[in-house]
């Protein structure tokens, strides 16, 4: 059987989540670029062997549509924000406009959110960073990103790029497992969780000496 689930990409303007959704979705990087309102696309992905449809709806990240856009939030199991690791000003809106705005629209108490970080083909450009660098710019560290997740209570982190598609299928992949509560754990997450596992383990262990004790079982 099919699980559905229902992914939100929001984020900045021209940070790249269209290119994300038409290069994924079709396989090929669009020749021009078209401002979206709202549009909607499925993919049909699988993960751990578990068939998966994605809703993936693209909305417009301007200022004019702030009552508009959260109308599709409903019923959402993954918000994707996306920045572009070139635009700094795109990374610091996470915590100012967009998780501000998830919380107070969502119904759920507790939204799943993804970071994504957008064009990261640019790292590997020296050209591009100098040009950045000329234009008082800088690009958005990746130990930044990774607070930013920890801080705003984020399921996971990824870069990616439309342009090679270096990292594409990773966030898709992510963003379904999210979705589905089917996210990896990690590092200081997956220690906690261990650990938790085993004073449990030994919590029942210690139940059930007490157990026999008592019914001689």
């Amino acid at each position: 059987m099919t699980a559905e689930v229902k992914v939100i990409v929001i984020g900045d303007t021209n940070v790249g989540k269209t290119c994300l959704l038409l290069t994924y979705t079709t396989n090929s990087f669009p020749d021009s670029y078209v401002p979206t309102v709202f549009d909607n696309y499925t993919a049909p992905i699988s993960v751990e062997g578990k068939a998966i449809q994605m809703n993936l709806w693209d909305t417009s990240g301007s200022d004019d549509l702030d009552e508009m856009r959260p109308l599709s939030y409903t019923d959402t199991d993954c918000f994707m924000i996306c920045f572009s690791v070139a635009e700094e000003e795109s990374f610091e809106r996470i915590k100012t406009k967009w998780v501000p705005e998830i919380r107070e629209h969502c119904q759920n108490d507790d939204p799943r959110i993804i970071l994504v970080g957008t064009k990261c083909d640019i790292r590997d450009s020296q050209k591009l960073i100098d040009t950045l660098k000329k234009q008082g710019k800088d690009l958005v560290k990746k130990e930044s990103i990774e607070i930013m997740a920890n801080e705003i209570g984020a399921k996971g982190f990824a870069e990616c790029s439309a342009a090679n598609q270096n990292g594409l299928n990773e966030v898709f992949e992510m963003a379904a497992k999210v979705a589905l509560g089917m996210e990896d754990e990690t590092g200081d997450k997956k220690d906690k969780k261990d650990k938790k596992d085993k004073k449990d383990k030994e919590k029942r262990k210690h139940n059930g000496s007490i157990f026999k004790k008592i019914f001689g079982k």
